[in-house]
């Protein structure tokens, strides 16, 4: 037989691992969505590559074609953080219930107020620096193209 609080270190160590284990999926989960849009941009770039030649032939630099991809990529970020916040809270909310249920431990939620804008924050930031390769991509593009049919 074990002490109460024994029993009780022991499941909290077990706790801290799980929780490990969900902050390693978090951060694979963030990894897949950074190269999503990264993917997702490169092929908008690919399928745009005339459009942008023809933004390059009308006086538009490299350097504001970097700037609309990375804007792009801005957006995907802001509406994956908010979509976050919105779809995430009440699902924390029910995760936290449910291991209120099955545990022995008294677990609340709690929210605090910084949350959703740093959640917004962060995938905004994610979304950007994966947009920034193809951005660079769409910069390089030659304005010529766009001139040439086939």
């Amino acid at each position: 037989l074990r002490e109460g609080r024994k029993y009780e270190r022991a499941r909290i160590r077990e706790t801290h691992k799980d929780f490990v284990i969900f902050d390693l999926i978090l951060l694979l989960t963030t990894v897949l969505a950074a190269v999503g849009v990264a993917n997702n941009l490169v092929l908008a770039v690919h399928g745009r590559r005339r459009e942008i030649g023809l933004y390059r032939v009308l006086g538009m630099t490299r350097r504001q074609v970097r700037r609309l991809v990375l804007a792009e990529g801005a957006v995907v970020g802001a509406l994956g953080g908010a979509l976050a916040v919105v779809v995430g809270v009440p699902l924390g909310y029910a995760a936290i219930s449910a291991l209120r249920v099955v545990s022995a431990f008294d677990v609340d939620f709690s929210f605090p107020p910084l949350y959703a804008p740093i959640a917004v924050a962060a995938a905004l930031l994610i979304a950007v620096a994966a947009a920034w390769y193809p951005a660079q991509r769409a910069a390089a593009l030659e304005s010529a193209e766009s001139v040439h049919y086939e």
